[in-house]
Formats: C-alpha cells, structure tokens, sequence
C-alpha cells in the first residue's frame, strides 16, 4: 500500500469515526471549504455544496436517527477515491423503527481533504464509478 492510499484511507476513517460519534466539527475540518455531498436516493435527497450546506445535511441525517451507528465494511482505494461499503443502524426518531441500510460512498480526496462525496444505494454502482468490481 502506498503512503497516500495508506492516508486516504485513514482519512475516511477519520471521516466515519467523526460521524458516528455526532461530530461535525472534525468532518468539516477535514473537507474541502468547497465541499459537495452529492445524496441522490434517500429523503432529503440532493447536492450540497460548501461547509454550512455539509453541517445542516448531515445535521439533518443525524438528527433522524436515535441510536445511530454507522460501521465500514469494506474500503477500496482507485486513485484519489476511496469507496466506502457501510452499514447505517438505527432508530428512526420519534417512531423508534428500527432500520438498517447497506450503501456506498465514494469519497473524493485530493491534499488530506475531502472534496466531493458521492452517496449509492448500490453497492456494485459505486464501485464501477471508480473503475472497480465487486
């Protein structure tokens, strides 16, 4: 592994960490100022750019969820890109249903920064954006 695969994914670790435990200030101190979260398929679905659109997003996500945890179960590197194979647990808020989701991300890194994140319902889809396979 070289040292910038070796880095870029323990970024996105970093990334993971900062978000399972509810902290923004580190995953948007390890983004670019110009940072997009693409999130094409969820509720409250679309493209935000910048910090302040990257904080109230994941605010937003984190904010419906009681019990919420996510986990890594896989990363792949292709170049700059790590895709990130995940497992959301939880509790939805208020209604207290449990639900559980497997997806992918692809993040973007270029300087120890991410740039854009792209977010996929299917895993198989995330890895052929970035040239990979299953």
């Amino acid at each position: 592994m070289s040292r910038e695969e070796g880095s870029n994914i323990a970024l996105v670790r970093r990334l993971y960490r900062a978000v399972d435990q509810g902290d923004l200030e580190t995953f948007l101190d390890l983004s670019d100022s110009k940072i997009r979260i693409e999130d094409p398929d969820l509720p409250g679905a679309g493209e935000f750019q910048g910090r302040d659109q990257a904080r109230e997003f994941l605010s937003q996500w984190l904010g419906s969820w009681d019990d919420y945890s996510v986990e890594i179960e896989g990363l792949r590197q292709a170049g700059e890109r790590v895709v990130a194979l995940t497992r959301h647990r939880g509790r939805g808020k208020g209604s207290r249903v449990p639900v559980e989701l497997a997806d992918a991300h692809v993040w973007t890194l270029r300087d120890g920064r991410v740039t854009p994140l792209r977010t996929y319902l299917d895993r198989a889809e995330a890895l052929e954006a970035v040239g990979l396979r299953d």
